[in-house]
């Protein structure tokens, strides 16, 4: 939390009886937009506090909250950002399908994990810091390395059904882990998976919320082609050296936005995927 001194905030006159506080948080539902433009329209330009806003809107959705409350007021508003310190007479908008908070010195996370209750896959909050700013087990995300056993072309369209190893997986990974994805040793050098009915499998992961690198068989030189963005490319990358840095790339950006039926994701879920799996490959491309 940021630290300011007392007695040095100001507020909209008469309309804060309570206790000066360094931070507001201010929570809503879709229909809470008009409620909030009118709140910010009240704000002071000088006000000494931050604000910190979420809102329940889809995760398919661009969110242009921040452009509308910072027409409303006089405060400038913005989408939060792992990392981001937060300042004084500022406006924070948790980005769609996050969750946002605030560490003890002042700087934002945002956590999203995948969990399937019953038949659904939701997205719910992971906390990576405990109360003393030690890292917690919990959050420490299970990656899975997936060996491609075959060394040609399959033949037809394969049954993804069969491969009843991968669907066990899959299944167990989104009910015991919210930080979770996958690395797939294909061919070398390209990645590529040999088995339609396995590749069909992780295209079902991707849309449960679970990233999934490709990589080539034991090859550190293999390239890997982004022809197709829903997968994330590990050139020059041993599985082991993939998976930890999927990882790590999971407590910093969470998980990706599920389907509400994997198997089958519309154009604009499909979308949401592949924007969240660039911010993964960005990462990767450095490495």
């Amino acid at each position: 939390m940021v630290s300011i001194e007392h007695g040095n905030r100001e507020g909209p006159p008469g309309s804060l009886t309570g206790p000066l506080r360094d931070i507001v948080v201010i929570g809503a539902s879709r229909g809470g937009v008009e409620a909030l433009r009118g709140i910010v329209a009240a704000l002071p330009p000088n006000l000494q506090s931050t604000l910190l806003i979420v809102v329940h809107t889809s995760p398919t959705h661009a969110s242009l909250l921040p452009d509308v409350l910072s027409r409303a007021g006089p405060l400038p508003a913005e989408h939060g950002r792992n990392g981001m310190r937060i300042e004084r007479g500022h406006i924070y908008v948790a980005p769609p399908d996050h969750h946002m908070t605030v560490g003890p010195i002042g700087f934002i996370r945002l956590d999203q994990g995948a969990r399937q209750e019953g038949s659904r896959i939701e997205t719910v909050p992971v906390a990576i810091k405990g109360p003393d700013g030690k890292l917690l087990g919990s959050a420490i995300p299970k990656v899975a390395i997936a060996k491609d056993a075959n060394y040609w072309d399959e033949d037809g369209t394969g049954d993804p059904e069969s491969e009843v190893d991968l669907i066990a997986m899959i299944g167990h990974t989104l009910k015991s882990a919210p930080l979770a994805g996958f690395v797939v040793e294909g061919l070398t050098p390209y990645g590529r998976n040999v088995s339609n009915a396995r590749h069909r499998l992780m295209l079902r992961a991707v849309h449960s919320g679970l990233p999934v690198v490709r990589v080539g068989r034991g090859n550190t030189e293999g390239f890997v082609p982004l022809h197709d963005p829903s997968f994330i490319g590990g050139s020059n990358l041993t599985a082991t050296k993939a998976r930890l840095l999927l990882m790590a790339c999971m407590m910093k950006f969470g998980s990706l936005p599920p389907a509400s039926d994997p198997d089958h994701p519309t154009a604009a879920e499909t979308a949401a995927v592949r924007t969240k799996v660039a911010e993964y490959q960005r990462v990767f491309n450095t490495h």
